[in-house]
């Protein structure tokens, strides 16, 4: 009598899979969802970029900066934020990682708590340009 070797496997799962795929299959989708909590997080500081640059050009209209020095705290401005963004988005990742390391599984509340920090620091720049154009 021959002993059937496919008995206790899925009927589904493929003969040739890998029993340890699964776990795995699991674990790079929750890695695919770290990046993809990270690029929601840049393409969000990318989009508040565009704002800070209207709060400096607003500030600078309001405090009468010198003309020649316009373009200068232009450039300056847009560097220290891009650099700000570079790490706000590589921290971000570092931390959907960690935790994602430590616990296993995904809670998506750490991502909640960034964006809403972001959504926050947004809000209050518009409420500052708003303010500041009414004045104006």
């Amino acid at each position: 009598m021959r002993k059937n070797i496919l008995a206790d496997k899925d009927p589904n799962e493929p003969r040739n899979a890998d029993p340890a795929s699964k776990p795995q299959k699991r674990f790079l989708t929750l890695f695919g969802l770290t990046h993809l909590y990270s690029a929601i997080t840049a393409i969000i500081a990318i989009v508040y970029a565009f704002t800070f640059r209207e709060l400096v050009s607003i500030l600078q209209i309001l405090f009468n900066a010198n003309l020649w020095s316009w373009q200068l705290i232009d450039i300056v401005s847009s560097v220290c934020y891009g650099l700000l963004w570079l790490a706000v988005v590589l921290i971000s990742q570092h931390f959907y990682e960690k935790q994602l390391s430590v616990s296993g599984v995904w809670a998506p509340k750490l991502f909640f708590i960034i964006t809403g920090v972001q959504a926050a620091i947004f809000a209050a720049s518009l409420i500052i340009i708003h303010s500041i154009a009414g004045i104006y």
